[in-house]
């Protein structure tokens, strides 16, 4: 019996060495445990404030969709009208060159018929001056012949004198004059006959 009490004992002393082991484990565990616990609290009000946070944002996400759906609706007929307005500023552009292309074939009749119109001024101007020439020499003409005219009146009034001086000078000399009277005449026979 007292081989088995010696066994019981030697038990019970491996026993107690893995209960004291298996206890120190055990508060080991536990201190760990209680960590573990406060950590788990901790992570479970991040996992609780995340999850918050996540549900608030899947409301913001949900709000931002709806306005992004409704903003692409509108950005959808803005592009249509920026599209309507980019077709008219095509059609805009085409008719802008086409103008501008009757523009330069306007500004080029223009210049020739500037050239022209400077040209038929020029003739104008010339022909104005070659007309005032001519009216100036027409008056200078028309007065030397009004000078001319009246040496002229004077030419015939002086000679209208002389006429009639030399008339008057006449009647007053006597001068024979002829006497045709009716007579008979006969004539002689002529002795050569």
């Amino acid at each position: 019996m007292q081989t088995i009490y010696n066994d019981l004992m030697t038990n019970y002393t491996i026993l107690r060495s893995t209960y004291n082991s298996l206890l120190n484990n055990y508060n080991g565990l536990l201190a760990n445990y209680i960590s573990l616990l406060t950590e788990y609290a901790a992570l479970q009000n991040k996992y609780d404030t995340l999850s918050t946070d996540y549900n608030n944002t899947i409301a913001i996400h949900e709000t931002l969709l709806e306005t992004y759906n409704a903003q692409s609706a509108d950005h959808n007929t803005l592009n249509s009208k920026y599209q309507a307005l980019l077709d008219k500023d095509n059609a805009l552009q085409l008719d802008y060159d086409s103008l501008n292309s009757s523009r330069s074939m306007i500004q080029a009749s223009y210049d020739f018929l500037n050239t022209t119109y400077t040209s038929l001024n020029q003739t104008y101007v010339d022909l104005e001056s070659q007309i005032n020439d001519f009216t100036q020499r027409i008056s200078a003409s028309e007065n030397a012949l009004n000078g001319d005219k009246i040496v002229m009146a004077i030419f015939i009034a002086t000679l209208a004198c002389l006429i009639i001086l030399i008339a008057y000078i006449k009647k007053k000399e006597t001068k024979p004059y002829l006497v045709i009277r009716k007579e008979t005449v006969t004539l002689k026979p002529n002795k050569n006959q």
